[in-house]
């Protein structure tokens, strides 16, 4: 078997789930590394934004994702495109790098709620491999409802029909800067730059530049509240568009968990916000209890939804955490 130095050390990352599969499988790379990942948070805010309907979290970095990674002494190793799938990925394993590969969850039979049903750009993290045997080792999820990372074993020939399937399907779509569909990430010091020093000025100034677009987002809260209620009202149409409401109830529950864990990083010594946000979650958590539980009960119920969205406060509540990060203007 051909792998990374001590893959004991690399831990998967199940605190939340932030953005996108690339980051909880980057995170368990920069813990490998002895990396601090709060200079992710603090170049990064979100927004909301109505899509068909439904409320989502558009993230925007002050700086490119592969920049970002090479100011914090984390670089990007392209693999071999011109070599078979298990030769590049030894090739870069060799070399004592844990490898990111993209791949087309539509093929992975892990996949619960895509195999053969979607095709949907994914990423897992490889820490090993066993041509002979035609075996990968990696750290992997199974599904949108389980977000639960672990350390897997994967079939090397599944792996590279959902390699070669994300390369059918998604190639010439940009995924975080172009970056290539298999790379090894390599530490190195000596491109460290001052992106990790006072963290916390560095969000702060981020949210309070971009104050009225964050605050317009909020805004949109009681416009998705609307569009749920009147699905609900509507049983034909919210039954056929379940997959999606119920998708998108645990990407907001979810954007909200990285939030509360981004602040104690940040700024953990500031209880009021940190409380805020509590709040907030338990709100976003009973929500996605109720859209989730429709799907074994097949029952709906308008009123319950609208207790829940309604009787919270959920904007005020939003607007409180953004007047409370822009009140806090240095790190005490």
């Amino acid at each position: 078997m051909v792998s990374i130095k001590h893959p004991e050390r690399l831990i998967p990352f199940n605190e939340y789930f932030h953005r996108s599969c690339l980051f909880n499988v980057m995170i368990p790379v920069l813990q490998y590394y002895d990396v601090n990942q709060s200079f992710l948070w603090a170049h990064t805010y979100h927004f909301n934004v109505i899509k068909n309907g439904l409320l989502q979290k558009k993230y925007v970095s002050s700086l490119p994702f592969a920049a970002l990674l090479n100011e914090a002494g984390i670089e990007i190793v392209n693999g071999d495109a011109t070599e078979k799938l298990s030769i590049a990925v030894s090739q870069l394993l060799t070399e004592g790098l844990p490898v990111i590969m993209w791949v087309d969850s539509y093929y992975m039979q892990l996949k619960q709620d895509a195999y053969q049903r979607i095709h949907w750009p994914h990423c897992l993290l490889i820490y090993g491999i066993e041509s002979e045997k035609g075996l990968i080792h990696c750290i992997e999820n199974t599904s949108v409802e389980s977000m639960a990372y672990s350390k897997r074993i994967i079939m090397l020939q599944e792996l590279e029909q959902a390699h070669e399937g994300y390369l059918m399907h998604f190639s010439d779509t940009p995924f975080y800067d172009q970056m290539a569909s298999l790379f090894g990430i390599r530490k190195n010091p000596e491109n460290i730059t001052q992106v990790n020093n006072d963290v916390w000025t560095q969000y702060h100034s981020n949210v309070c530049a971009q104050k009225s677009i964050i605050k317009g987002g909020i805004n949109k809260w009681s416009l998705f509240a609307e569009n749920i209620i009147q699905l609900c009202n509507n049983k034909d149409e919210f039954w056929e568009l379940y997959d999606d409401i119920a998708y998108n109830a645990n990407d907001l529950l979810n954007a909200s968990k990285a939030d509360l864990y981004h602040f104690k990083s940040l700024h953990g010594s500031d209880h009021s916000l940190c409380n805020e946000q509590s709040m907030l979650l338990n709100t976003y958590k009973k929500y996605r209890n109720i859209i989730f539980k429709k799907k074994y009960t097949n029952k709906i119920n308008a009123d319950n939804i609208a207790n829940v969205i309604y009787g919270t406060q959920i904007s005020e509540r939003e607007i409180n955490i953004l007047n409370i990060i822009e009140s806090m203007n240095n790190y005490d």
